[in-house]
């Protein structure tokens, strides 16, 4: 299958699932094959097609799409490149960090590790940071947990002194943690 086939005929399909309304299962599908359909069509096609249905199922009212959509989110920065995350894909991961399900939240965290490399510092000090904080007092343990387990690749990512100046209170919170 080219490009010109998926355009065609499955991009036309992709979409058509991506809204069924009666089963998530279609719809956390769609998130799985996301990557994969951007690979095949391209950074341009995928943004136009594919891009909006990642967006569409951020918010999608099934806690379930919404956690497929935070799980597969590092193939899909991976598949689009770092300039779609440091826009439109950061603003998705913003989002499902304040998701009211823990286990969204939980995975969301979970992508913090793998953003070091398309995010600069300036990006993650000034959109995650004030999340970090947050998600520091978050009620869910396992959110807590995950963002103990990516805290060193977050310093790393931002360097010592913005490290040091506002990350060291939320260090020494979640050391207090049981």
């Amino acid at each position: 299958c080219d490009q010109q086939d998926a355009l065609a005929d499955v991009v036309p399909v992709y979409v058509l699932l991506s809204q069924e309304g009666r089963q998530d299962s279609i719809r956390i599908a769609s998130m799985t094959a996301a990557p994969a359909l951007v690979w095949l069509l391209g950074k341009e096609s995928g943004r136009q097609h594919v891009l909006p249905v990642i967006m569409d199922a951020s918010k999608d009212p099934a806690w379930t799409v919404r956690l497929s959509v935070a799980t597969h989110l590092e193939r899909m920065c991976a598949a689009f490149g770092p300039e779609i995350m440091d826009t439109d894909l950061l603003q998705v991961l913003v989002q499902l960090t304040r998701d009211r399900e823990e286990e969204v939240r939980r995975a969301a965290v979970q992508n913090f590790v793998h953003l070091e490399h398309p995010l600069t510092a300036e990006r993650i000090q000034q959109h995650l940071l004030p999340e970090l904080q947050r998600l520091g007092h978050d009620a869910g343990d396992s959110v807590r947990t995950a963002l103990a387990q990516v805290f060193g690749p977050l310093v790393t990512a931002l360097g010592g002194e913005i490290a040091q100046s506002d990350l060291m209170g939320l260090f020494f919170d979640l050391l207090k943690d049981e």
